[in-house]
């Protein structure tokens, strides 16, 4: 198909700064394709990454498949900022946070697998981001340790706790406890995307949110918010008591506690009121 056939050109080709033709996006190849395939080249937005094309998440930067929630989210990330990334996989957010926040900012990771945080470290050793950081932690309700599962062998981003014997240990920790740690003086936006555990991610915050009132960008899931022993109406309801106020992440439309969120799938903008 288009893209396929195209693989042959040389790499300089798709390492331009421009998005992927609609074409491109409609003939993408399967990622079955690329399953056994060596990591790729690619520079998007004047990013540098390596790629391994047989990973859902690599593959749709590699190909530049765009996603408006990402342009959502990029653009809260202001000069001089201090942003937090938790579940920062390969680190295409926590660079493009460290690329708007400038010099004068911080970016600041945190992905708990070994091997995706190996090569988040390696994306980040392409570029020259002096203001970006991850460390190799899970963020949640309290300090402990939890089990990390994979349940699509072709999508690190699906990693999540799970409540067995399977998968890896990882150390926990919370971001207040991270914020001492670090010394932070300011905590300006904070983006949260780890398959369901997120409520615990902002319980273990509430001390950085009642101090610093940061802006927030939620993965709200009620699925796999359900598989924690929680809930998208539960989620919102915890930031509304904090007085924050919460919209979907694209549209801005506001989203309630009270709305029907069951089996909802969708990014939320949370602010203080």
């Amino acid at each position: 198909m288009l893209i396929a056939a195209g693989l042959d050109r040389p790499l300089a080709e798709f390492t331009a700064d421009r998005p992927t033709h609609w074409l491109a996006r409609l003939f993408r190849p399967d990622i079955d394709d690329y399953r056994h395939a060596k990591p790729r080249r690619a520079i998007r937005n004047g990013i540098a990454y390596d790629l391994s094309l047989g990973d859902y998440i690599e593959w749709t930067i590699y190909f530049g498949i765009e996603h408006r929630e990402k342009t959502a989210l990029f653009s809260l990330a202001q000069t001089g900022q201090t942003v937090i990334d938790v579940g920062t996989n390969v680190g295409e957010v926590l660079m493009n946070f460290a690329q708007r926040v400038g010099p004068k900012g911080r970016a600041i990771g945190f992905e708990p697998n070994p091997e995706t945080l190996a090569r988040c470290r390696h994306n980040l050793a392409l570029n020259s981001f002096a203001n970006a950081e991850v460390h190799g932690v899970a963020l949640g309700a309290e300090p402990g340790s939890v089990r990390i599962g994979r349940p699509q062998q072709a999508n690190a981003g699906a990693d999540r706790v799970v409540h067995s014997d399977e998968g890896i240990e990882v150390r926990v920790t919370t971001i207040d406890e991270m914020v001492g740690t670090l010394g932070l003086e300011r905590v300006d936006l904070i983006k949260i995307d780890v398959e369901g555990y997120d409520l615990n991610v902002l319980r273990g915050s509430a001390e950085t949110i009642e101090r610093f009132r940061p802006t927030m960008f939620v993965e709200l899931c009620d699925s796999n918010l359900r598989e924690q022993g929680d809930s998208a109406s539960g989620l919102v309801e915890w930031l509304e008591q904090r007085g924050y106020q919460v919209s979907d992440g694209l549209t801005r439309e506001s989203v309630r506690s009270s709305d029907d969120l069951g089996g909802c799938f969708r990014d939320i903008l949370a602010r203080p009121a």
